[in-house]
């Protein structure tokens, strides 16, 4: 299977925050970009996984570091030129859980798959690469993507994954996760001690 880590957005809302991009924040020894790389070779051995990026420094060990240059911003999102073969898309700045990316890769679909819950979409897997590229073609950003899916029964085309991830769009977003996994290493130390 093909992963494409869509890497290659302004990351305004982050702004610059401590200088790096929030790709480039760490969490437990390992980028954002590393981590979720690491996580799919767990669940997929044979994977062949780009990072979508014009920046350098997202460059992964054991990944593709690939610069479209497709004008048309969705096309570009989204790797247009390489959508040939069945690939998975998952964003850079998600904080995935093991479980959340175990269930991406390993559910069995027919088209096209949207992950998320109510409040995000954090991934969309394609099987018919002709399909998902007609989609694009006509995308234009108003809606979510899962919506030019509007004439196929949508309950078909979406796994809710619970809130088993966090999407890491500002400081603020950042200090919260690191907030929350320092509470759980807390309690599972007390744990062990008792």
């Amino acid at each position: 299977m093909q992963y494409v880590i869509m890497s290659d957005g302004k990351g305004t809302r982050w702004n610059n925050y401590m200088n790096i991009t929030k790709q480039e924040i760490v969490i437990d020894g390992e980028n954002l970009l590393e981590r979720i790389a690491r996580q799919i070779k767990s669940f997929d051995k044979d994977a062949k996984i780009i990072v979508s990026s014009h920046n350098p420094n997202h460059k992964v060990d054991g990944c593709i570091l690939y610069a479209s240059e497709t004008e048309n911003v969705y096309k570009r999102m989204y790797l247009y030129e390489k959508i040939n073969e069945p690939t998975i898309f998952l964003y850079c700045d998600t904080y995935y859980e093991d479980n959340v990316i175990e269930t991406i890769v390993n559910t069995s679909i027919e088209k096209v798959m949207f992950y998320g819950n109510e409040n995000a979409i954090i991934a969309v897997k394609v099987n018919d690469c002709d399909l998902f590229k007609q989609k694009l073609n006509i995308y234009n950003g108003t809606k979510t993507l899962l919506h030019e899916f509007e004439e196929y029964d949508i309950n078909k085309l979406f796994v809710n994954v619970g809130y088993d991830f966090k999407n890491i769009n500002t400081s603020d977003d950042y200090q919260s996760l690191v907030k929350t996994k320092k509470i759980i290493k807390n309690k599972r130390r007390l744990n062990e001690n008792y």
